[in-house]
């Protein structure tokens, strides 16, 4: 078996996630952000397992906070349930995201395990450009050419 090597390899990707004291950092949700038009944006966040009940989102000084906290039920904990291995992360995790100037949160969505946020770039008027329609200056009637030089 090889290893093919190309320039996207880093051999220290995910060091960062072992700190010194051996704690496991948590990892943040996969996200796709797809752009729906020149002004509409959508994140989607890859949460499976998560209850509406279970994320929350704060827009705060320009930045976006995606959190999950997950709620231990008692009937989970109760239930003698040994786990062989758990590859699907419900731990709590805390995602940010720095939104662009005039960029504005619409509206939310949790669907088959896939958190849609929907974002709209709202530029307000006095920024948007405008036209400036070319005319002749008029002169007034009691003041001549010869009389304003």
């Amino acid at each position: 078996m090889s290893i093919v090597f190309n320039s996207s390899f880093d051999p220290f990707r995910g060091l960062e996630l072992f700190p010194a004291n051996g704690a496991r950092k948590p990892l943040a949700p996969a996200y796709d952000l797809v752009a729906q038009g020149e002004h509409n944006f959508k994140l989607a966040l890859a949460v499976p397992g998560y209850a509406e009940t279970e994320l929350s989102l704060t827009v705060d000084d320009g930045t976006l906070i995606v959190r999950g906290e997950p709620k231990q039920s008692e009937e989970s904990a109760s239930d003698g349930l040994k786990w062989i291995r758990r590859g699907i992360s419900h731990n709590a995790f805390e995602q940010r995201f720095a939104l662009a100037e005039h960029v504005q949160v619409k509206s939310a969505n949790l669907a088959n395990g896939v958190l849609e946020i929907e974002l709209e770039r709202v530029i307000p008027e006095a920024l948007k450009p405008r036209t400036i329609a070319i005319g002749k200056a008029t002169v007034p009637a009691d003041r001549s050419i010869s009389q304003a030089a």
